[in-house]
């Protein structure tokens, strides 16, 4: 289980920081992320890194897109039709 979780954790990274629109600051994030990876492979310290931690936050920081507002003008108007009386 625990493992499962792992895999599922680096993958949701790995996908958040190298899927499009690719920007340099999650690529270099994602990186990162599988720098330590692979480090960490070594000496099983993959959460205990507090640069994991802080690329883990730069890249929620990154991939954060913020909601687009319909300006006034480009409000559809709805046009509502006379009734015959």
């Amino acid at each position: 289980m625990g493992l499962g979780l792992y895999a599922w954790l680096l993958a949701v990274l790995l996908l958040q920081a190298f899927r499009a629109p690719r920007s340099p600051l999650r690529a270099i994030a994602g990186l990162g992320i599988a720098a330590i990876f692979v480090h960490s492979l070594f000496y099983n310290a993959f959460f205990e890194d507090p640069m994991t931690w802080g690329l883990i936050g730069l890249l929620a920081l990154a991939s954060r897109v913020p909601a687009r507002r319909a300006r006034p003008d480009e409000r559809r108007v709805v046009e509502q039709e006379a009734v015959p009386v």
